[in-house]
């Protein structure tokens, strides 16, 4: 049997790595962060050690999930920002970007020693300028108060996020007085002086 070529193991490698990731993404979305490393190997029918040849730790497979996360995130922004009707599209990208963080933040403990924030420092940044601009134009439409900076925005929805001891079901309730507290002021009608008898 002749020798594979080089780029024979290379687009071999890049499929294993890309089908494991597929099959870990579905399993900790579906079962918990809890699932066993080995066990995907196993549902991909690879062995462990070409597993661990792409993803030396289980942190650094879930740190790629959260990285391909956020550079969709980061790219759903991108696209938003240069939307048509800037109100409903920016609206509509606050509930989306209200649900991917709440997916992260489970994270914590599973990350812990893992130096996330550095590694996801460059898309962060393009999501953040994306968010910006979705901001501006929808200020500029009127939609949103003008005195409001991105990370205004960011900072109420993180407090939507579910925590310990809040009610469950709380957050789409909390969203929409968020919403609503985004939009800028009514302005009052002038009172008519009332009539001398």
């Amino acid at each position: 049997m002749p020798a594979r070529s080089p780029l024979d193991l290379r687009r071999d490698a890049r499929e294993n790595r890309a089908r494991l990731f597929a099959i870990a993404k579905e399993a900790f979305a579906t079962e918990g962060l809890g699932f066993p490393i080995d066990d995907i190997a196993k549902r991909a029918g690879l062995g462990i050690g070409t597993l661990y040849r792409h993803f030396p730790t289980k942190q650094h497979l879930i740190a790629a999930i959260v990285e391909d996360r956020f550079i969709a995130l980061a790219d759903e922004a991108a696209a938003f920002a240069d939307a048509p009707h800037p109100e409903r599209t920016f609206f509509v990208f606050l509930d989306h970007l209200a649900a991917e963080l709440a997916k992260k933040r489970d994270l914590g403990d599973a990350l812990a020693g893992f130096d996330l924030f550095a590694k996801t420092a460059d898309i962060r940044e393009r999501l953040r300028s994306s968010f910006a601009k979705l901001l501006r134009r929808a200020q500029d439409a009127g939609a949103v108060r003008a005195d409001l900076e991105v990370e205004d925005v960011t900072a109420l929805v993180a407090a939507v996020l579910p925590v310990a001891g809040r009610a469950p079901g709380s957050a789409p309730r909390i969203m929409a007085v968020v919403r609503d507290g985004l939009r800028p002021p009514a302005t009052p009608k002038p009172r008519r002086a009332a009539r001398r008898p």
